[in-house]
């Protein structure tokens, strides 16, 4: 049988960059000047990650991102325990920022267009649009209560939140995200067939 190889003890390890994460928190000058030379990395980690992801973000998308981390890590001392450097574990804070970015835009792109179609719809030169939006929520209207076209209405149109809409239903967020995606897509389906 293999013996299991314990760890390496954390506290002793790491123990400077803990100290040094402490220290610069609570303000002292020295500190706070030597965190920010160790963090001067991101930039070029967040480079390396965009290209190695096809790159994805343009440089004012790095620039905000680089100031994102900066933050995250930032409000992020009071809880690094050095279970890893400091490096590492800021580096960790850049590819979390870099997917977080990734996936609000893929979350835009899935109801830009919904958006787009009821801005159309309410427009007194657009009637084509409007007779063809009309019948998709018509046909998602006949699908019945399970089609949830009413969180359509109210998220897309009315703008209210989907924690309202969670609180009201007696429901969680997700779900109501979940449900509502759902309906998205068979709307999106219907309206490429109308």
């Amino acid at each position: 049988m293999h013996e299991r190889v314990p760890a390496a003890s954390s506290s002793t390890e790491f123990s400077e960059d803990v100290s040094l994460a402490r220290r610069a928190f609570e303000g002292e000058p020295s500190a706070r000047h030597a965190l920010l030379l160790r963090l001067t990395f991101i930039r070029a980690r967040l480079r390396v990650r965009n290209r190695a992801m096809g790159y994805p973000f343009g440089v004012s998308d790095l620039e905000d991102l680089e100031q994102d981390v900066m933050l995250r890590v930032l409000q992020s001392l009071p809880r690094f325990l050095g279970r890893s450097s400091l490096q590492t574990w800021a580096g960790r804070m850049c590819e979390y920022s870099m997917i977080d970015l990734l996936r609000q835009r893929r979350r835009a792109a899935r109801t830009d267009w919904i958006d787009d179609r009821l801005i159309l719809a309410q427009s007194d030169a657009c009637q084509l649009e409007r007779a063809s939006l009309s019948a998709a929520l018509e046909a998602l209207a006949r699908e019945g209560p399970q089609a949830d076209l009413w969180l359509v209405v109210l998220h897309a149109r009315d703008r209210v939140t989907f924690e309202t809409i969670a609180r009201r239903e007696q429901s969680t967020p997700g779900a109501i995200k979940a449900r509502y995606y759902r309906a998205l897509v068979r709307l999106r389906a219907l309206l490429e067939r109308a």
